[in-house]
């Protein structure tokens, strides 16, 4: 069941990013702690973002951008491979 306020795109971001996230996490060898400290968040704000319980703010997002060097083409690749490109082609 879908939650209110949440559209096809938001939640397809949120598998996405969350996906990226896991690799990149455990690419670098890191524990939810390790790359929550590196993010600086909370273990607790971490493993709800990597659970798709929540979607960070553009703050937090940059800073774990930047943090677990996630290039954007990683987050893009993993939405085309898994099916999630929704935009017609003309």
């Amino acid at each position: 069941m879908k939650k209110s306020g949440q559209d096809k795109n938001s939640v397809l971001l949120k598998q996405t990013y969350s996906e990226a996230l896991i690799l990149k996490r455990n690419e670098l060898g890191y524990t939810q702690k390790e790359a929550a400290e590196k993010c600086g968040i909370t273990e607790k704000q971490y493993s709800n973002i990597e659970r798709q319980e929540c979607f960070p703010g553009l703050r937090t997002l940059a800073n774990m951008v930047i943090a677990l060097e996630i290039d954007i083409n990683e987050i893009v690749n993993l939405t085309v491979e898994k099916g999630y490109v929704i935009m017609d082609k003309e």
